[in-house]
């Protein structure tokens, strides 16, 4: 199957593959509420009905939420237990309220026939490369089945396309994911809401990106690199009017009773107390 393929399933129908793989969801009336609460202002940012938002909690540890077609967003339990204030789960919320604004799941079926187009382009012309080249031997002058066989590697030819794809979808995906963060941080400016969260989460997920792999080419992934991004977002905390404007108290105390809630659900007994 051509990688094209795997990014359509994992960009696309991340929801229905979620589901294939049995992954587990949390329903707790008390977190909806509380991530709703945050989310509301952003939502109407977006231009969406906020109650039309569906939330969904995904119990995986990772730092991760996503949005998919039909006004869905999923929150990983692992965000909200290691955003250590509110604000940086709203900044994440803010991102992915950038994607809603956007239009970018819809783009994204787009972006994917046009990766798809140049990976059907490329194998025609690499076959009828092989073919003229078994109709015009040289050795024979006739037509040879066996050119392959004297042809280095030819399915590395067939590869070529592939590649062209995967790096066309990847840059697609590179770009809304930046055009995401400048949505967010416009967004937040508008609501009155400091930017530093988004910038601290940012800081975080590159800890993890460091840790995971020295050495990752930023041409080659999905994301711009995080680094980029703490460099963009952190110009504009350094010049946005609301960096230094507290949350509301009453959106840590909540975030700090659901966090704790969480652990004491997913943790062990030891762990919880």
């Amino acid at each position: 199957m051509p990688q094209i393929l795997i990014f359509l399933f994992i960009f696309i129908f991340t929801y229905k593959v979620a589901s294939a793989q049995n992954i587990e969801y949390i329903r707790d009336a008390e977190i909806e509420n509380a991530i709703r609460m945050y989310s509301y202002s952003l939502f109407q940012q977006a231009g969406v009905e906020p109650n039309a938002v569906k939330i969904h909690l995904v119990k995986d540890n990772s730092i991760n939420a996503f949005v998919t077609e039909g006004l869905n967003i999923f929150i990983n339990t692992g965000l909200i237990i290691k955003a250590e204030h509110a604000g940086q789960l709203i900044g994440v919320i803010a991102h992915e309220c950038g994607h809603i604004s956007g239009g970018h799941i819809i783009k994204s079926y787009d972006a994917i026939k046009d990766a798809k187009n140049i990976s059907l382009v490329s194998t025609a012309i690499v076959s009828t490369i092989l073919v003229s080249a078994a109709l015009l031997d040289k050795d024979k002058n006739v037509y040879n089945p066996n050119i392959n066989q004297k042809i280095d590697k030819p399915n590395i030819l067939f590869s070529i396309g592939d590649d062209m794809a995967n790096k066309s979808f990847m840059a697609f995906s590179r770009a809304i994911e930046s055009s995401a963060d400048l949505n967010a941080l416009k967004f937040l400016d508008n609501i009155k809401i400091s930017s530093r969260g988004l910038l601290e989460i940012a800081k975080i997920m590159n800890e993890q990106e460091l840790f995971a792999s020295k050495r990752q080419d930023p041409y080659t992934k999905t994301h711009p690199t995080t680094s980029t991004r703490i460099n963009d977002i952190l110009h504009h905390v350094e010049t946005s009017p609301w960096s230094d404007v507290p949350l509301p108290q009453i959106y840590n105390e909540v975030h700090q009773r659901i966090k704790a809630k969480l652990i004491a659900f997913i943790e062990s007994d030891a762990t919880t107390f």
